[in-house]
Parts: structure tokens; sequence; C-alpha cells
């Protein structure tokens, strides 16, 4: 069994190369090979929130006109160019915008959805008060999705089609990996945000628009390694802001020396769709 002082040095290694491991807002070099298991099956959550867009940009599809679509929050466009890529019977009638407000991410969103002709658009930071670049007589969508971005339910309202526009939301409740935040001596940014926070925000802020479905579920954020653990650390920075392996080594090693296999920490999500009356 390798030695505390080893271990920590190989982690550091590891705190020094993540970005190489990590790039926009894409896990996929630490999921496909199950080192980071975020376990959000529809199995095991009760949705399934692509095939929820898909299918709903399939009926709107229906209609003659073009679907005007805004995607909150694009990250590196990983997961939106996921979608696009279930939906080539429709996107022919698809006017895609997408917003990012974190200059890296925003740089490879622009870059990987060129090709689709999505207009990414760079905005100020995400939070629930963040006004959109959109004016009043501009763009009115049909559809608007917000998959783990802040959002800002007015905005929302004002950008959706009357008695048409659909707003679909998975979010992190506030007190998702609470058990793992804890461990180093730091409690949740936001422990208020949670499915009741979201429906009574929505039903007092956004009074034209009607809640048609809300639901929450728990589930587990798996880690096979402590350097998939520092890794995810660091791109999701506001958990414990901050971190460093030399800061926490001891924590580290406490986990590494007491687990039994995984490290596992609970974790809850929420699902929001609305409609604009």
């Amino acid at each position: 069994m390798a030695d505390d002082q080893s271990l920590v040095v190989g982690w550091l290694q590891a705190e020094s190369t993540w970005q190489q491991q990590f790039h926009g807002w894409d896990f996929s070099q630490l999921t496909t090979n199950g080192r980071i298991l975020f376990n959000m099956s529809e199995e095991q959550l009760g949705w399934d929130y692509t095939n929820i867009i898909c299918q709903t940009v399939e009926k709107l599809a229906d209609s003659s006109d073009d679907i005007y679509l805004l995607d909150l929050g694009t990250g590196g466009g990983e997961y939106l160019d996921t979608i696009l890529s279930k939906l080539s019977t429709t996107r022919k009638k698809l006017v895609i915008y997408a917003t990012e407000s974190y200059q890296p991410n925003f740089l490879l969103a622009k870059e990987r959805l060129m090709s689709h002709g999505v207009i990414v658009i760079y905005t100020n930071e995400d939070s629930l008060d963040s006004l959109l670049p959109f004016s009043d007589d501009e763009i009115k969508f049909d559809l608007i999705i917000s998959r783990h971005t802040c959002y800002n339910i007015r905005e929302v309202e004002r950008l959706l089609k009357d008695g048409s526009g659909m707003f679909i939301t998975q979010q992190v409740d506030g007190t998702s990996s609470q058990d793992l935040i804890e461990l180093f001596d730091h409690q949740p940014k936001w422990p208020f945000f949670n499915l009741d926070y979201a429906c009574q925000t929505l039903k007092s802020q956004a009074q034209r628009m009607k809640l048609i479905r809300a639901e929450e579920s728990e589930t587990k954020l798996v880690f096979k390694d402590i350097n998939a653990l520092i890794i995810y650390l660091h791109a999701v920075p506001w958990m414990v802001e901050d971190f460093s392996v030399l800061k926490y080594q001891h924590v580290l090693l406490k986990l590494y020396h007491s687990r039994q296999q995984a490290l596992e920490f609970n974790s809850k999500y929420m699902l929001l769709q609305a409609i604009r009356e």
C-alpha cells in the first residue's frame, strides 16, 4: 500500500493536469470509464430529460412555423449538441439560440455548435435575477430549456410565446451532495433552492405561466478513485470554493483509508415543466 506522502504527490499531479481531462462542461472522459457515475438514467430519476425535450420539439414540429428554441447556460455546447443529434428529422425547422456566461465555455460552444447554425450569445453571470439579452419586441421562443443552469423565471416568462411557449428545466437541488461538501467543512451555497422554492417562485413571479409538471428524485454520485473526486471538485468550484489538494489532504487521506470500494454521496435533482398561457 502506498504511503501517505506518495498518495499526496500523486494527487497533486492529478490536480496539476485536471484541465486536460475536463473541457467545457464535458465529464465524458471520467464517465465513460466509470470513474464518475452520476446515476441519472430514467430508471434512477424517474424521467428522461433529453427524451422530454425531444418529444416536445417533435410536437412543435407539427406546426408549419419555425421552432424557436433557447438553451440557457449551454456550457461548451455538449448537451445541446447531443440533443441536436437526436432531432435530425425536425432540425430544418429549428432556429436555435444558446447563452453562456463563462468565457472559455462560450468559445467552445461557438466552435462546437457553429455547424448546426446555433447562435451562441455571451451573457452576464447566471443568477436568479439575470437579464437575458433579448428585447421585448425581438424574439419569442417556443421552447426554453435549462439544464443545471440558474435562471430568472421572470425573464423566461417574458421571452416565451403567448399561449404555447414551453419551459423545461432539470435542476440540481441546493442541498445535493451536502454530505460531500460537509466533509470539507463547507455548507451548500444555495440550500434554499429546492422543488418547493422553484414552484413557488414560478407561481409568484411568473403569473402567466402554468406549472404542468414538478418532480424531484434522489440518486447517488459515485467516485471510483480520489483523483476523479479531485478533478470534479475543481470542475465544480462552488461546492468547495477553496479546494486544493494541499489544503485538504487530510480529508482526502481519510477518505482514501476509510473507503471500502467507491465513494458514494447523495444527489438530488428536480424537473419542472411549465407553459405560458
